[in-house]
């Protein structure tokens, strides 16, 4: 999978442990790509999907640790208005 570092295949199966749920990743897809991120999709049995997200590597305008820091406050963020609003947001389940 040339956009990663990780197996993704083995984060699905860790998503489908999280959920005690058979899940698909199909790692054909071509990931989808936003701003500084690349996405993938995994499908579980009941049709909820889950959006694998991660800051794209070689991005020439963003380090290592601006990545870092990026995800950080965008799971901040989400976590904030969950707590202190009404706007829908999705669940986070790992950010790291």
């Amino acid at each position: 999978f040339q956009y990663s570092k990780f197996e993704v295949s083995a984060i699905c199966r860790l998503a489908g442990e999280m959920r005690k749920l058979s899940c698909t990743c199909d790692l054909n897809q071509r990931p989808m790509r936003g701003g500084y991120n690349w996405a993938v999709f995994i499908l579980f049995a009941d049709g909820i999907q889950w959006v694998l997200r991660s800051p794209a590597h070689n991005h020439p305008d963003l380090s290592e640790r601006s990545a870092i820091k990026l995800l950080l406050s965008e799971a901040a963020t989400l976590r904030y208005l969950k707590i202190y609003t009404d706007i829908p947001v999705p669940d986070v389940y790992s950010y790291w």
